[in-house]
């Protein structure tokens, strides 16, 4: 399964990259939208175009690059996982750097102890993607697709919702908001069979939810970013804001990355929309409720699984965003082993709040 993303320049003498990934973000080849023309055998015009590729990498599975089978130019940093190489500190292609640690691919371990290690106890400290990186990957924290899904029914059931209407809350919860690629989706419904989510649960189903529109994936925006309670990569607001936006909303402007405001938005705050719905009784909630309610329900958890630090996708946003002061990173530990405490209670008190309505 690949996928295809792309980064674009604002300068046209710099090329547009595409990459092509495994659902794990692996970084199979890079091409440009500069055309080679190839020309006829007699050299009199041009017979055909070919892209011109400035990386590509096969790889063994914890990421160390195949003898023979890769290739980059100076213009690429970047490959396994979608990380930065550090190819001055062990060799090409031997040491990444993966967020706030070290990777070396030869041998698959940190070079620094897992600060979420105690939670994992029967996994090395300097393990990577618990020695399995075919079915983990190890990016920015978040809690998974399957999580939100889980704490989100079970708070709502205990407070009494029919277990109808909170599986659906539950969906809009996590597959709606976090609207993730077929490749995560699919992690996600593997992981989530063993702590008894529904595979079925997970799955896009437009004829039941409609269209999974919501541009929750958008590290530029503010109004996307607010959905999990973080900061635009080029924002330079505290933490405690960005969380305080998400949960309580207000009036914000809408800048590009050069500090410019485009406009101003209007974002509600999460509480303020599960305070909004405890007027309206569970039988009267539409669709377009649910899914207000549902992804209210993510940003919820959100805040206390990214703690308002900033979301940057793509080598140019990262980049941006490490000048400004590096994006909060988690571990998979955290994703799978972290303590969901605070999530799971504030979960239980929105519940609780929308079925005072009912």
């Amino acid at each position: 399964m690949n996928r295809f993303s792309a980064t674009y320049s604002n300068n046209f003498a710099t090329p547009f990259f595409g990459e092509k990934a495994t659902h794990l973000g692996n970084v199979l080849n890079v091409i440009t939208d500069r055309k080679i023309a190839i020309p006829t055998a007699d050299l009199t015009k041009v017979d055909h175009y070919t892209a011109q590729v400035v990386s590509y990498s096969d790889y063994y599975p914890f990421g160390m690059q195949m003898p023979g089978r890769h290739g980059s130019s100076a213009d690429y940093r970047y490959g396994f996982g979608g990380h930065e190489k550090d190819d001055e500190v062990s060799g090409e292609g031997n040491h990444l750097a993966f967020g706030d640690y070290g990777y070396d691919t030869r041998i698959g371990r940190r070079w620094n102890v897992d600060p979420e290690a105690a939670r994992g106890p029967q996994y090395s400290p300097y393990s990577f993607a618990f020695n399995n990186p075919i079915l983990y990957v190890d990016e920015d924290g978040r809690w998974a697709v399957y999580v939100h899904y889980k704490m989100t029914k079970k708070a709502l059931m205990k407070a009494g919702i029919s277990k109808q209407t909170a599986k659906e809350i539950a969906h809009y919860a996590s597959t709606f908001a976090d609207n993730p690629s077929g490749g995560v989706r699919f992690l996600n419904q593997v992981l989530g069979v063993a702590v008894g989510v529904n595979p079925f649960a997970l799955s896009k189903n437009e004829k039941k939810y409609g269209s999974y529109d919501l541009d929750s994936q958008n590290d530029g925006l503010v109004k996307s970013v607010s959905i999990h309670a973080m900061k635009a990569y080029w924002e330079d607001i505290s933490d405690d804001e960005a969380v305080n936006r998400a949960l309580h909303g207000g009036e914000f402007d809408q800048k590009d990355e050069n500090g410019i405001v485009t406009g101003t938005i209007v974002i509600e705050g999460a509480l303020n929309v599960i305070e909004r719905y405890k007027v309206v009784n569970e039988k009267d909630l539409t669709e377009v409720d649910k899914k207000e309610i549902g992804v209210a329900m993510h940003t919820i958890q959100d805040a206390d699984a990214h703690l308002g630090g900033k979301w940057a996708q793509g080598k140019k946003h990262t980049e941006h965003a490490k000048e400004m002061g590096s994006p909060k990173r988690h571990s998979l530990f955290r994703d799978v082993f972290g303590n969901k405490s605070k999530s799971k209670d504030d979960s239980k008190k929105a519940a609780e709040t929308l079925k005072g309505g009912s």
